[in-house]
């Protein structure tokens, strides 16, 4: 009798066999459907990342509303401004002007930072914007100065000869490239560095009582100063041959003169607004022949300064503004990536999101499949048990 079973025993393994096998049903389509939901919803996201960056991230230049209000502003200087173009220029207008000075002894530094602040404060005072200066707002120096005290040299005595004067200063002056990041002041602006290296000499009679100064590159030089002057001497000697370089390296003519320093102020403007006009009418050539290159939204940025420094007439800072947006690395014809390889690229990156994305549909469509099946089967079961 063991080995036989009953009816009723037989209908309840079969009823639960029937409801394991509806858990085990309903268990996949709980555990299923968040995947399935999960691998479409990172495709959903991963594509619209990727259609704003290529169709929606881009901005409009503006280049010809941009020159016309600069060419407005910069007709504000007058006769200076319309002056023809004798040279072209290279590079933008220095907005600052770097001097790293040399001095064999100590109470000679004195005298040169004398030197430095009048010949700054020449230029403020002669600048037309020298009103708005003392406005309250704090300016940064036009000239940054490093003066540094060097007691020692290999070459000293009645020996010395300019070709050892002029290795000795090449040395102490080969770090000007160095010097210029220390002087930077303003990271947007342009900073040229000078060099100066003062250097003892031995009298060789009464009469030699003046400072004698030489250029070795075109804008390092060095100066020698007699032994045994007294401080009253080198306050009038060192001033006169630090402003004797600075007036031939800046190109002005007299840092007494306020006529001579406004009109050396407003030739620095009007030759910025020829650079920065120029750039922007190079960069918008460049856009014309490329009209299929977009302006990435990065771009944006650097076009709200241009037009920030456009409207308060800082004419020696656009200058460098233009040159950053005629050479911004988006806007570069050599690195534009056309529409058809930006395609391509995008969708090496997007393929295993596309390959998550298809296996939820796939998820999704095998669920389905299953409840139909299910459903099917049970109409069959209970349209039996109704026969």
């Amino acid at each position: 009798m063991q080995g036989k079973t009953t009816a009723g025993e037989t209908e309840g393994a079969r009823g639960g066999e029937g409801r394991s096998m509806s858990g085990k049903e309903d268990w996949r389509l709980r555990v299923d459907m968040p995947w399935a939901v999960a691998c479409v919803g990172a495709l959903l996201v991963t594509l619209g990342v990727h259609y704003k960056a290529l169709c929606e991230d881009r901005t409009d230049l503006s280049l010809p509303e941009l020159r016309a209000s600069m060419e407005a502003k910069c007709r504000l200087l007058g006769d200076v401004f319309e002056r023809p173009v004798m040279e072209q220029f290279l590079h933008p207008v220095p907005s600052q002007f770097g001097v790293a000075v040399w001095v064999e002894r100590e109470p000679w530094a004195s005298p040169v930072h004398e030197a430095l602040d009048r010949i700054e404060d020449a230029i403020r005072r002669g600048s037309y914007k020298a009103d708005a200066a003392g406005s309250g707002a704090r300016r940064l120096r036009l000239i940054q100065r490093i003066v540094r005290v060097a007691t020692s040299r290999p070459h000293s005595g009645v020996q010395d000869d300019s070709l050892s004067l002029v290795s000795v200063a090449t040395a102490q002056q080969l770090g000007l490239g160095l010097a210029q990041h220390v002087c930077m002041v303003d990271l947007h602006g342009e900073v040229i560095m000078h060099g100066i290296s003062f250097f003892r000499r031995a009298s060789s009679s009464a009469g030699d009582s003046r400072v004698e100064c030489f250029s070795f590159e075109e804008r390092q030089a060095y100066c020698t100063i007699p032994e045994g002057v007294s401080s009253t001497w080198l306050s009038r000697e060192v001033p006169a041959a630090v402003a004797t370089l600075m007036s031939r390296w800046l190109k002005l003519d007299s840092f007494r003169d306020a006529s001579t320093v406004r009109r050396w102020a407003l030739e620095r403007e009007a030759q910025s607004c020829k650079y920065a006009l120029r750039a922007l009418q190079q960069l918008e050539l460049s856009v014309n022949a490329h009209p299929e290159m977009p302006a990435p939204l990065d771009v944006a940025e650097t076009i709200g300064r241009l037009q920030s420094l456009i409207e308060a007439g800082e004419f020696i800072q656009f200058a460098r503004a233009a040159d950053d947006l005629q050479f911004h690395p988006l806007l570069l014809p050599q690195l534009y990536i056309p529409w058809d390889q930006a395609l391509v690229i995008h969708f090496s990156i997007l393929l295993p999101v596309m390959m998550a994305g298809i296996l939820g549909v796939r998820i999704t469509v095998a669920a389905r499949r299953r409840r139909r099946a299910a459903e099917k089967v049970q109409e069959s079961t209970e349209a039996k048990k109704n026969d």
